[in-house]
């Protein structure tokens, strides 16, 4: 049976979970068990609410969101690619590299070029 939520339950899980992977997703030992910890909810339960939320799978939704704060760095410092791709939580930079074009349609180097034109 599918979750459904109201706007403002929508809202306030994924504030909340934003700030759970505010103090978790970028450490190295980071899984999935741990957010579900951190949220209070089982896996089955955190992915039905995510999917409901906004309608990702788990794993999608948290690489996206290292790769939106890997976007940020990209934009914001003159710190090397491969250093934030680290920094985000990826440790194969052809994958970051892979993942980054796939979600914003250009590569974090191009990127920073056409930024800093």
């Amino acid at each position: 049976m599918p979750i459904v939520l109201n706007q403002t339950d929508k809202a306030l899980f994924l504030k909340n979970l934003v700030e759970a992977l505010e103090q978790l997703a970028f450490e190295l030992d980071f899984d999935i068990q741990q957010l579900c910890q951190e949220m209070g909810m089982s896996r089955s339960s955190l992915h039905r609410k995510i999917r409901a939320s906004a309608d990702r799978s788990t794993a999608i939704f948290i690489r996206e969101y290292r790769l939106k704060k890997a976007q940020k760095l990209v934009l914001e410092t003159n710190l090397p690619i491969k250093t934030i791709a680290f920094k985000v939580g990826f440790t194969d930079l052809a994958y970051f590299s892979k993942c980054f074009k796939l979600l914003f349609k250009i590569s974090p180097k191009k990127m920073r070029i056409k930024t800093n034109q």
